[in-house]
């Protein structure tokens, strides 16, 4: 008899250690933080990579059919929205504007920036908590390494235990407790510039990983297939995939939830003052609700300006400078980049 159908993929099972975290190690661990070297990098397309995004196609289709779909998905979305639609001009896959689809890449830049360390994950929910719930100072705050990976919960409702995965990134609701956070740990946001060097490093590839577009490094979607080697219930979690990582060892810069950031001045945006200088709030990135197979290749580009609302971001700190006795009790003598292999 031949079976027909979609392959299941076999129960997960979950053993002891699964809810058991290592020894502290705590959030300023070098484990927990990625040096970025000072130096020049490419930010921003060429032209070539430009044509490149635009050329591809992961179902193969031709450049005319991918504008018209396209423009059937924009006009699909005017005529279901229940809102505005003014926005949508803006979420028009690359930067096509309905008036002859003309496409208008981000220039590409050469910008120096000075050494830093940038937070190897996303900020997660339970190192949240232990700042804004428990008031922890920050030598007990979390390390990712130091949360178990899965816990165990009770449903008030019937009663049944469900598992819940502590490693899933920190929602940002409210942007003052993110800088709370920052400046609670002797941090802050990245900019813009820094986000997109540690995700791309210094030859300006396309994707933390290289130039080649390849959905098995990171969530991009909702309804992607998962790698074998995922687990489900890993599919959100900040540390999940290790083979989407940056030249520096940062994880999540493609895939996942989007992140704040510090952007240059726009109208209409609370603005903050870094190094006597003044930014907005921006974001890199892209949430996969919005994705979709044929487009995630584009919309995971970590060169994007990203103008989405803030509903549904993470956040990750950066350091301007390795601190060596910032934390009583903290052995932070050794960077990142001075770790053995």
């Amino acid at each position: 008899m031949k079976l027909t159908g979609k392959p299941q993929k076999p129960s997960p099972t979950y053993s002891e250690l699964d809810f058991f975290a290592p020894p502290f190690r705590g959030i300023l661990h070098p484990d927990n933080w990625c040096e970025v070297p000072g130096g020049e990098a490419q930010l921003g397309l060429t032209s070539e990579q430009a044509k490149k995004v635009w050329l591809y196609s992961p179902e193969g289709r031709t450049e005319n059919e991918m504008i018209q779909a396209m423009q059937d998905e924009v006009e699909a979305r005017i005529r279901n929205s229940k809102h505005g639609t003014a926005w949508l001009e803006k979420s028009i896959p690359y930067n096509l504007v309905s008036s002859g689809f003309n496409y208008s890449p981000i220039p590409a830049r050469i910008v120096t920036l000075p050494t830093f360390y940038m937070s190897r994950c996303q900020i997660t929910g339970r190192q949240m908590s232990d700042f804004m719930k428990y008031q922890m100072p920050a030598e007990q705050i979390r390390g990712i390494t130091d949360m178990p990976r899965l816990v165990r919960w009770r449903q008030h409702t019937w009663g049944k235990w469900s598992i819940f995965n502590t490693r899933n990134p920190f929602n940002v609701t409210n942007i003052h407790e993110v800088f709370a956070f920052c400046e609670h740990i002797r941090a802050r946001l990245p900019t813009a510039d820094e986000w997109e060097k540690a995700a791309r490093g210094t030859d300006g590839r396309l994707y933390p990983w290289g130039d080649e577009w390849d959905e098995s490094r990171g969530f991009f979607y909702y309804g992607q297939p998962l790698p074998d080697d995922i687990d489900p219930i890993d599919r959100d979690a900040v540390d999940a995939y290790p083979r989407g990582a940056s030249p520096y060892g940062v994880l999540g810069m493609a895939g996942g939830l989007p992140e704040r950031v510090y952007d240059s001045p726009k109208g209409g945006y609370p603005q903050y003052l870094l190094h006597g200088a003044r930014f907005s709030g921006g974001l890199k990135g892209f949430h996969p609700k919005e994705s979709s197979a044929s487009l995630a290749h584009h919309h995971h580009l970590v060169a994007n300006r990203n103008d989405q609302t803030w509903i549904w971001v993470a956040f990750r700190p950066m350091l301007e400078k390795w601190p060596r006795q910032q934390w009583r009790g903290v052995d932070a003598a050794a960077p990142p980049a001075a770790r053995p292999d």
